[in-house]
């Protein structure tokens, strides 16, 4: 739909409306007899509101809608108005009255993809995503159908997104720390992905996948080339049951099953294993080889003395391998068994399914949220929403390196829009003969065990003065009570300036403790997302204190309890060290 023109008509009752030439045709968006009544549709759609909330806006007008939810809602909730008329964005943006309403600081205006992430990146995060509302104003959808659902996707992504991070944090929060504090032993003598930066220039990179057309091609592999094979976990054993050794074996997730993947097969041959910080620390015992590992942890940053490459950015052992592939420089990088999908009504490619346990289409994988994505044919392929996510993730990071060519040759699944489909056994032809240098040579086991002990001895310490903190804010908390109870307003101020300079003395230092983020995280979520706390607008001030107070007492009590569990695990964790 191509919009040519518009133009600005004042309806019955006195509002600006718009008149849109839309392929020759004028149509109103808006209400050229009773525009009122349009705003207040709006607003009526819009309920329950809280100090949590954010929102997400369909269609900019003339802001009058936007104005009146600037009004009722909370002054910490955020408005993103996203609008396709980019005419209408340039005329407004000269108006002095829409202006007004742009200005304000809790409003945002969005006409592109990058809007709508910054928007995410700033102000959508775990504890409040499920609070972001999203609505359309005057049937904005009707005029801008494909747009609006282009927009939809991108949304829909960063929800997912945020809410899969938030899920796995609120259900793991225990094991990530745990993992972390075992693994920094292994940690301590393993080289930081950085030294294989750029190591693999020009070199093609095969990343195998456990997808259902797996194995259409896996067995071409066995006829070498000057390649690299990046293996995740799940296709370890069928790689080495084939006789294919990969060049490195990736294992980031925590679980156990992470472990039963892989148990038995680690030592087979020497092959380097990549890790994130918080991998099953079984992986790291068994194994028995050199390990590169990548991180996001600022504890790790300090001991190394420099920013360690982080490697997430999808959810999968593969989005983990492309970015590897990537920083390593390897061109093409070429994915197999990347399907995605349900191809042919199965999970996982029947070599590399659970050797523990049989899981079927019908009793493990099909939901009733699934939805179905064009496949490398142009035909419909059944997927679930993760995997969905997880195409969506790859094509962005494809999209971010132009410089590199993307093959997907997977030969079924989804299809992977920036990668090119093809044949593997045509692909493989274009490799040149030879082998490539071990990762092996590339390993620099520095041993830091003693800057990883003296570090965690400095996180106690600063634990031990955020027990203190809490035990103030706890304090400060209960008198701020009783003064208000007695209506002790000096007393009353005193302990709520108090607050203030403890609030910001407990945030200034907080990367000192950047190792227990998963356990503050839960804390946070827990209390943030209570509803005995949580401020209604339409709360008295009395209510709205009361809620405040309680707040800061229960998070403070908590939060006591996190940092004094996490000093005595820090403590056998240094007790530990000492005793190799």
């Amino acid at each position: 739909m191509k919009i040519m023109d518009f133009s600005v008509e004042i309806s019955k009752d006195g509002y600006r409306v718009l008149l849109i030439n839309v392929d020759g045709k004028k149509k109103y968006l808006g209400n050229k007899y009773n525009q009122k009544r349009e705003i207040e549709k709006f607003m009526g759609k819009i309920s329950n509101m809280t100090e949590k909330d954010n929102y997400i806006i369909f269609g900019l007008f003339f802001g009058e809608h936007i104005e009146e939810l600037l009004k009722v809602s909370s002054f910490k909730s955020h408005i993103l108005v996203v609008e396709h008329n980019q005419a209408l964005i340039d005329f407004c943006k000269k108006d002095k009255q829409v202006q007004q309403i742009l200005n304000d600081s809790r409003v945002s205006l969005a006409s592109d993809e990058s809007d709508i992430e910054q928007f995410f990146n700033q102000y959508v995060n775990e504890n409040n995503v499920a609070n972001l509302k999203i609505e359309e104003y005057c049937s904005y959808y009707n005029f801008y159908r494909e747009y609006v659902n282009d927009k939809y996707e991108l949304i829909k992504k960063e929800i997912t997104r945020i809410t899969l991070n938030r899920n796995t944090i609120l259900k793991s929060y225990d094991i990530i720390f745990d993992n972390f504090l075992n693994n920094l032993k292994y940690l301590a003598m393993s080289t930081p992905v950085n030294e294989l930066k750029d190591k693999y220039k020009g070199v093609p990179a095969v990343i195998v996948s456990a997808g259902p057309s797996l194995s259409k091609n896996i067995d071409y592999l066995k006829k070498g080339g000057n390649r690299l094979v990046l293996s995740g976990g799940r296709t370890l054993r069928t790689l080495i049951e084939k006789e294919i050794v990969p060049n490195c074996v990736a294992s980031v997730d925590f679980s156990e099953v992470a472990f039963k993947l892989v148990d038995g097969y680690l030592n087979k041959f020497d092959v380097p294993l990549v890790i994130s910080d918080n991998t099953n620390t079984k992986i790291l015992e068994e194994h028995n080889g050199n390990k590169f590992f990548f991180s996001a942890n600022e504890f790790l940053n300090n001991i190394w003395k420099t920013d360690i490459k982080e490697l997430f950015g999808g959810g999968s052992i593969a989005h983990t391998l492309t970015l590897l592939a990537i920083h390593m420089g390897c061109n093409p990088i070429v994915f197999i068994g990347q399907d995605l999908a349900y191809t042919g009504d199965r999970g996982h490619d029947i070599l590399a399914e659970n050797t523990w346990q049989k899981l079927t289409f019908e009793n493990f994988y099909r939901n009733n949220s699934d939805i179905y994505v064009e496949d490398i044919n142009g035909k419909p392929v059944r997927t679930s929403v993760q995997l969905n996510d997880y195409r969506l993730s790859l094509e962005k990071i494809i999209k971010e390196n132009p410089n590199t060519t993307f093959i997907n040759a997977t030969e079924g699944g989804a299809n992977i829009n920036g990668a090119t489909n093809k044949l593997f056994k045509d692909v493989i032809q274009g490799f040149q003969e030879g082998c490539v240098e071990p990762f092996n040579s590339k390993s620099n086991n520095v041993d830091k065990t003693n800057e990883v002990i003296r570090k965690l001895q400095e996180t106690n310490k600063s634990i031990k003065g955020y027990i203190d903190l809490c035990q103030q804010g706890i304090k400060i908390s209960k008198a701020w009570k009783v003064n208000y109870n007695t209506k002790n307003v000096i007393k009353l101020r005193e302990c709520e300036d108090k607050l203030s300079k403890l609030d910001k003395k407990f945030n200034s230092n907080l990367k000192n403790v950047t190792i227990i983020n998963s356990i503050l995280i839960k804390v946070l979520y827990d209390i943030e997302n209570n509803t005995q706390f949580i401020i209604n607008p339409s709360d008295s001030l009395e209510v709205k204190l009361n809620k405040k107070i309680d707040s800061i007492y229960e998070l403070y009590s908590q939060m006591k309890g996190a940092f004094e569990l996490s000093y005595k695990k820090i403590d056998n964790a240094v007790n530990d060290f000492n005793k190799i």
